[in-house]
Order: C-alpha cells, then structure tokens, then sequence
C-alpha cells in the first residue's frame, strides 16, 4: 500500500535556496507533498544581494526572469511582470493582490495552473496576467 503524501501544498516564495541543492530533495520532496509551486522573480533585490553576499557560483531558488529554474514536478511561476514597491526590495512581491488571489485559490480548491485564468503558460513555467 502506497501511503500518501503527508503536506498537501509545499509553497516556496522568494526561497534564498541553492537549486542544486533543491534538485538533489526534490524526489523525496515530492513523496512527502501533493502538490508543489515555486514563486519567482527576477526583481528581487534581496536575493540579488544574498548571491553577491555570499559570492555564489549560483543563482537562487527564488530569482526568476533569465534565472528561473523550472524542476520537474514543481508548478514555477514568474512573478517578475508584476509592478512592485523598491522599497521594499522585490522582496515582498508575493503579498501583491495577484499572488495572493492564487495562493488564496491554491490553498482553498488545490487546483493545478492550468485551471487558474489569471495565469499564462509560458514554454514550461507560468507568469500571471496583467492588464
């Protein structure tokens, strides 16, 4: 008997995580959830310092734009079209009512992207709509 999955939603938003490192948990990651979503953007300031802090050969988990990383099993969304406050160093974009709205729905229905309207597939991540 195959026993399920014990986290129903794994949401990373803005993760300070070496994508190598994530690649080599991912299979046990994904027997431990049911579903999986990475937010990303290529705004994000403080993950921009944080490579730069540390001097990584390596961009974050987090960043998305030319650095997204898209794993297999990981639903990556690109948040990086999405107008943000400087001050608040990119790093917050996910409080924006558009990533709300989808975490909202994420958590309440555990529909995948492709269900959810506000979301545009590209090649093989996805990126909100905005008007």
């Amino acid at each position: 008997m195959t026993k399920k999955p014990g986290i129903n939603q794994l949401i990373m938003a803005a993760p300070d995580v070496n994508p190598a490192e994530f690649r080599l948990l991912a299979e046990r990651i994904q027997q431990l959830t049911r579903s999986r979503t990475l937010y990303a953007s290529e705004k994000d300031i403080a993950l921009i310092g944080s490579e730069i802090l540390r001097r990584s050969t390596y961009t974050r988990l987090g960043q998305g734009g030319a650095n997204r990383v898209v794993i297999d099993g990981v639903q990556t969304i690109d948040a990086s079209n999405l107008d943000q406050n400087i001050f608040d160093l990119g790093h917050s974009y996910y409080v924006h009512p558009l990533v709300m709205r989808d975490l909202k729905h994420l958590l309440n229905s555990a529909q995948v992207v492709p269900a959810r309207p506000w979301l545009l597939p590209v090649e093989n991540y996805w990126e909100f709509l905005t008007e």
